[in-house]
């Protein structure tokens, strides 16, 4: 038999309705406890919550007029876009920036992150057609290398007349593979963009977005145009309607695509 503190023989007949009866009264007592403890302990969860959210907010405007444009910029700029809305990110939560600078009040806020590369915009897609038809902006903040894998996936919007606000979010690399580019560049000291380079033909999000009948608009870095957001563009996504498409040179910029 295994070890043990205390054995004990009897007749469960007994035995449980007796055991039943301790354990309810000692959870009783917990439960009388922790309403006794409740108001305190609701304030001193709420003076944390409210220092740790002011803090995430003024980490984030840490490096505003950075170029690239930070996580926590983009975050909040898109934030400032689609607050007043009833909205749903499908899955990109720039490492978790988004969760710790919008406001998550409703469970079908955000779905989940992507999968992994060349799967959000298929998950954004998906997650986009679940909600049409009900009046929400569906947010996708997308990355260029993963929609390389799969611009035809614009097509499917368009031809399903899928809603969706995507907003590119273009780093002009796979982003892993430039971070080891560097490491090699000075381990080897030789110059970097040998692989998938930042520097070279650029993936235009808002014109392979007009290729596919989408609305397409082009937001400049910041140093380049003062920050503020393209008009309409969460109705356009709500509603479904195809607006008219603007696009410029390409100059390390987000583009964002109302989907109609």
């Amino acid at each position: 038999m295994q070890p043990c503190s205390v054995r004990a023989l009897g007749d469960t007949a007994l035995g449980i309705p007796e055991l039943t009866r301790i354990c309810k009264a000692a959870h009783r007592r917990r439960r009388q406890a922790r309403k006794r403890a409740s108001p305190t302990r609701k304030v001193a969860i709420g003076k944390r919550h409210d220092e740790v959210w002011a803090k995430w907010q003024e980490e984030a405007r840490k490096n505003w007029d950075a170029s690239p444009i930070t996580f926590s910029r983009l975050a909040l700029e898109v934030w400032e876009v689609i607050k007043d809305e009833d909205w749903v990110l499908t899955a990109n939560n720039l490492k978790q920036q988004v969760r710790k600078l919008w406001d998550f009040d409703k469970p079908y806020r955000h779905p989940g992150v992507e999968l992994g590369t060349s799967t959000q915009i298929g998950i954004s897609l998906g997650v986009a057609l679940a909600h049409k038809g009900k009046g929400r902006v569906v947010v996708d903040i997308q990355p260029d290398g993963d929609l390389m894998f799969d611009a035809g996936a614009l097509w499917v919007a368009a031809k399903y007349q899928i809603p969706m606000l995507v907003v590119m979010h273009n780093n002009r690399a796979y982003y892993n593979d430039w971070e080891h580019q560097i490491r090699m560049a000075q381990a080897a000291r030789h110059r970097r963009g040998q692989g998938p380079y930042r520097h070279g033909p650029v993936r235009a999000g808002a014109r392979l977005r007009r290729a596919r009948a989408l609305h397409g608009l082009l937001r400049r870095r910041p140093d380049r145009q003062a920050a503020g957001h393209p008009p309409g563009a969460p109705a356009r996504a709500r509603r479904g309607e195809e607006g008219p498409a603007r696009a410029g040179r390409h100059d390390h910029a987000a583009p964002v695509g109302a989907m109609r």
